[in-house]
């Protein structure tokens, strides 16, 4: 299947993603571009909504700002008490990005493109 997005996303090998509205260890990237970026949840990300988001690995802190543009049930997991709990896939758009920001979020992308 051919994937019509204007830029390529890539998979990367990070060491933390945080958000301030989300708890820390649930969130998971899937994949990131210098436009947006693909993350799991353990909790629903609401369409159109803002979110702000520390992508920490190595030295390196990025904090940005996304909007929901896509969400969905991706799948389900089972909690310690061995009742499922959803697990959602979102796709946000990165807002209020300068120039430099857009530079240095590229060159974090290219220092951990698997």
């Amino acid at each position: 299947m051919h994937d019509r997005r204007p830029h390529k996303r890539y998979t990367v090998d990070l060491l933390d993603i945080r958000s301030a509205l989300i708890e820390e260890n649930d969130l998971e990237i899937v994949d990131i571009s210098p436009k947006g970026i693909g993350i799991r949840a353990k909790r629903r990300l609401n369409i159109g909504e803002t979110y702000t988001l520390k992508i920490r690995s190595r030295d390196t802190v990025l904090n940005l700002k996304g909007v929901v543009m896509w969400s969905k049930i991706s799948g389900t997991r089972r909690s310690p008490g061995k009742d499922s709990v959803p697990i959602y896939t979102a796709g946000l758009e990165f807002v209020d990005v300068s120039a430099d920001k857009r530079d240095e979020l590229v060159n974090f992308i290219e220092s951990h493109a698997e």
